[in-house]
């Protein structure tokens, strides 16, 4: 499949509906330190590239310890998609919007 502007636009209107549908449902753990203490499962972790190494390496120890998808999103996104400022890392906690995100970043 060629990737084109109007393809990345696509999956990115889907992602940004995904995040929003998980955010209506309540269905979203907001920041690392929150991901650390929750202790049911989380499918899928999202983080910006604009987050710290150690709370990178916190998100990631999670990640391994939880057995869930960690992606790393540019700086800006996860503001975007969430409509919240300061947002560095997110987790979805329904498993079908999770696996939705996973395959449109899979995608790219």
């Amino acid at each position: 499949m060629i990737i084109s502007k109007t393809n990345i636009q696509t999956i990115d209107a889907k992602i940004s509906a995904y995040i929003g549908f998980a955010v209506r449902s309540n269905k979203v753990v907001y920041g690392v330190d929150n991901l650390t203490v929750y202790k049911k499962k989380i499918p899928l972790i999202l983080v910006s590239s604009s987050l710290a190494d150690s709370s990178l390496a916190k998100a990631r120890e999670v990640a391994t310890f939880k057995g869930c998808a960690i992606y790393q999103l540019e700086d800006g996104l996860l503001e975007g998609y969430t409509h919240r400022q300061g947002v560095k890392a997110i987790a979805i906690l329904d498993t079908s919007l999770a696996g939705a995100i996973s395959d449109c970043i899979s995608s790219l």
